[in-house]
């Protein structure tokens, strides 16, 4: 069984056994504490029954530029700062894509190398299958 939550316009699918630990709407956070630079849209915080973090990076934008990746790569590394907590043990960090267009084809090599996972927004983000994907690699 799985559960389906919305986060700033878009679905997320979660197994039933991971917990929403925060979310959080990181341009909102930007504006309230003044704080300036490339941010994706979101961070999301679950944790599954072992006890794993698991932080979530969200872009969502129409057609992926290489600034779209740019973005989740310094959201994951300042993370701690919209957090406010510090996850030090068993975290694992996740980067979406959630597009609406296409993506050009010089775009996937970069997303491959960043380790940054797609995901079209016609459908829920299916948490499970990236979860899948990283437990096999």
């Amino acid at each position: 069984m799985s559960k389906i939550i919305n986060v700033k316009g878009f679905k997320i699918k979660i197994p039933e056994d991971f917990n929403v630990v925060k979310i959080v709407d990181v341009e909102e956070y930007c504006r309230k504490h003044r704080v300036l630079g490339k941010r994706c849209d979101s961070i999301i915080v679950l944790k599954d029954r072992e006890g794993v973090s698991y932080i979530i990076a969200v872009e969502n934008t129409g057609v992926p530029e290489l600034r779209d990746l740019e973005k989740l790569e310094l959201c994951i590394e300042r993370a701690d700062l919209f957090l406010k907590e510090q996850y030090r043990e068993n975290k694992i960090f996740i980067k979406i894509l959630h597009y609406k267009g296409g993506i050009r084809t010089p775009l996937l090599p970069a997303l491959k190398a960043k380790a940054i996972e797609k995901w079209k927004c016609n459908r829920p983000l299916d948490f499970y299958s990236i979860y899948r994907r990283i437990k096999e690699s």
